[in-house]
Order: C-alpha cells, then structure tokens, then sequence
C-alpha cells in the first residue's frame, strides 16, 4: 500500500528544495555579478 502522506509530504519536500535551490543559485549569481562588477572597475 502507498503511504500517501509519506508521498506528499515528500513531493512538497523535493518542490521547497527545488525552489530554494533556485533562490540560492540566483543569490549567489547576484553575488558574483556584483563581485565580478567590483573586480571590473577595479582593473579600469
């Protein structure tokens, strides 16, 4: 027999990490960004 509850609540699991792990990757897309931006203006 299927544990539904065990199901859903691992569906909702692995849904909040895929968008957390999206949030973070465009976190740390922004950081390097502004690093990279930094790192551009202090080579001029």
């Amino acid at each position: 027999p299927v544990d539904f509850n065990s199901a859903v609540s691992h569906s909702i699991k692995r849904q909040i990490a895929e968008v957390f792990n999206v949030q973070n990757q465009e976190i740390l897309w922004a950081a390097n960004a502004n690093t990279n931006l930094r790192v551009v203006e202090l080579l001029r």
